[in-house]
């Protein structure tokens, strides 16, 4: 409501936030509400106006909810062995896969941005990336289709960006970040996030196949975003503007 481009006006979601927030604590079993109110903290710190000390109290509102809802969805899903290894026919006669690698992946999200904004430190304290990483990989366990493929990016890029620490971050397979982003983008070649994140790691992976990459790229920032998602999409194109851009420069004498 009222969004210019990748910017949205606060107002309509702080009332979105406000509304989840009041069914996530009158019916705490339901874990859409949970997840429904994590992704909505985070677009409100990833898409509004607000200074960075408010980004920060909303990520860290939503870091801590997602803490508090993971630790309760047990309960709910058959108890810890499910929840944490059971497959998805397993959980389904608790409760929603669906629901509950939605929540996985908006936990994910909400301690990732939370770990962006509060820097390396926090993010070593916190075992980050060990959290992000099986929090991934239970998303593609039980639904390899949610939010278009956000577990596999979610790996991919893990697997592409992190460097390889003992202990922390051992799981680290560069050799994994290009397969995991060409399964997102085959389960949905249309979805602006999964174009991105392909044309990136291909370009840091596989020098080679530079045109595609570009091509593609090139393709994402002239669209017109449309639909429930402009404002995600607008970003995204604007992200890719921004890698194009970078690429050109890089080439320029």
């Amino acid at each position: 409501m009222g969004a210019e481009g990748h910017r949205a006006k606060p107002q309509p979601i702080a009332a979105a936030i406000a509304a989840y927030s009041e069914i996530a604590a009158t019916h705490p079993r339901e874990l859409a509400a949970q997840w429904r109110l994590l992704r909505a903290l985070f677009f409100e710190a990833q898409y509004t106006d607000r200074s960075a000390e408010e980004r920060k109290r909303l990520l860290r509102q939503a870091r801590d909810r997602a803490e508090s809802a993971v630790k309760f969805a047990p309960d709910v899903c058959g108890g810890e062995r499910l929840w944490t290894t059971g497959t998805r026919a397993e959980l389904a006669g608790h409760c929603d896969p669906s629901d509950a690698a939605r929540l996985y992946f908006w936990s994910a999200i909400a301690w990732a941005q939370w770990g962006r904004e509060n820097g390396a430190l926090a993010v070593l304290r916190s075992g980050l990336a060990s959290r992000l990483f099986a929090y991934g990989t239970r998303v593609v366990e039980l639904d390899p289709e949610c939010e278009q493929g956000g577990g596999l990016r979610l790996l991919s890029g893990l697997h592409g960006r992190l460097p390889k620490i003992p202990f922390v971050s051992s799981f680290v397979r560069r050799d994994q970040a290009l397969p995991l982003a060409a399964q997102a983008l085959a389960l949905d070649p249309a979805h602006p996030g999964n174009r991105l994140l392909y044309a990136r790691t291909l370009l840091r992976t596989d020098p080679h196949r530079r045109a595609e990459a570009l091509a593609m790229l090139e393709r994402l920032a002239a669209e017109k975003p449309d639909g429930v998602e402009r404002v995600e999409r607008s970003d995204l194109r604007r992200r890719a503007s921004e890698a194009l851009a970078a690429q050109m420069s890089a080439e320029a004498p």
